[in-house]
């Protein structure tokens, strides 16, 4: 079931028995839809009580941060300033990064089934605004004699909604009250 305008910001969940055992736990499929765009951009596995867990009030969908530069800047500068504050090294492996180094990780809204695939959606607020800002990082690159890699986009391409706060609390919990009834 979608949850959401797909054209702007939604949420699809739904339960999938085949992928599931009794007694087990509900897996299904979890992707935000930004902007039209899917993350994660194919069907996986998602065990639905941890994508469920991931947007408790913590989440940057649920408690947007404020912050006025990263709501207005260009969404590429802010995606990367925001993902460079939590994970410096996945844009840029060669990064020196301190040992005391301390992840920011305010701006997070994606969940395991997303990231799992290296999809990073953030949110930011101003004003009782949210802009949600989502890319897939990098890919899994493969050959028969070197096997699996994964690389990073050169042109990462990041797409970008803003809604109003209450619109999006409400698509969250939507996607929380039909998992309680799966």
């Amino acid at each position: 079931m979608i949850f959401g305008d797909p054209n702007k910001f939604a949420i699809l969940m739904d339960y999938v028995p085949l992928w599931s055992s009794e007694g087990g736990y509900k897996n299904g499929l979890f992707h935000f839809i930004v902007d039209g765009k899917f993350f994660p951009t194919y069907a996986s596995v998602a065990t639905l009580s941890g994508d469920i867990s991931c947007l408790s009030d913590d989440n940057a969908l649920i408690t947007v941060p404020e912050n006025e530069y990263l709501f207005k800047a260009d969404k590429l500068d802010s995606f990367s300033k925001i993902m460079n504050a939590m994970l410096p090294n996945l844009l840029d492996p060669d990064a020196e990064v301190s040992d005391d180094f301390k992840g920011d990780y305010r701006y997070q809204a994606s969940t395991y089934n997303l990231e799992n695939d290296t999809c990073y959606v953030f949110s930011v607020g101003f004003m009782g605004s949210v802009r949600i800002l989502a890319a897939k990082v990098s890919y899994l690159d493969s050959n028969d004699t070197e096997g699996y890699e994964w690389r990073n986009y050169n042109n990462l391409e990041v797409y970008e909604v803003i809604l109003f706060k209450d619109e999006v609390h409400g698509i969250v919990s939507e996607v929380k009250e039909k998992y309680e009834l799966i």
